[in-house]
């Protein structure tokens, strides 16, 4: 799981060399260069963690309810830090702040509209490799997900600005 979520997310570097005029690039390049070692980290991180939790399997629907709602909060928070501070981003996300600023539209409305295709596109590939039978991996937490992320990362926004303040006090002094 870790190689595939290199592997996207190296696409999404790739796409946002795309969504740069080459102006903007020549600003941008070392924060698209230093995504590099953030995604790969990250990748190894997946497993590590899939292998720390192989064992959690709830077997109650609230518990599992829980751990969506709790996993989406830290999802929407580390991205509304990351956006606030404009530090080096998982180049998913990173493509999509680009993106919103490009089309000049608040982050969480295009976050939604990304996590939807992903989990749409993930649902078709799916129909295609089973022969139009099935839909495995993707059940309603999955979509929950996708849904509540980019509201609750616009709910987080007003609540990270104390950030800029905080780093533009440091770098006075």
């Amino acid at each position: 799981m870790g190689t595939v979520v290199i592997a996207f997310n190296l696409t999404m570097l790739i796409l946002q060399f795309f969504l740069y005029k080459k102006i903007e690039l020549k600003f941008h390049l070392v924060n698209l260069l230093l995504q590099i070692p953030v995604f790969f980290f990250f990748g190894i991180l997946v497993d590590v963690f899939m292998f720390l939790t192989k064992n959690f399997n709830p077997d109650r629907y609230l518990i599992e309810f829980a751990t969506l709602i709790v996993g989406s909060l830290l999802i929407a928070l580390s991205i509304a830090l990351q956006a606030t501070a404009n530090v080096t981003m998982l180049s998913c996300d990173a493509f999509v702040k680009v993106l919103a600023e490009k089309i000049n539209k608040k982050l969480g409305p295009v976050k939604i509209i990304y996590d939807i295709i992903l989990v749409a596109s993930a649902a078709c590939i799916a129909l295609i490799f089973s022969h139009g039978t099935e839909i495995k991996g993707i059940r309603e937490g999955t979509v929950i997900g996708a849904i509540i992320i980019g509201p609750l990362v616009q709910m987080m926004f007003p609540y990270c600005a104390f950030l800029n303040r905080w780093i533009l006090k440091a770098a006075r002094n």
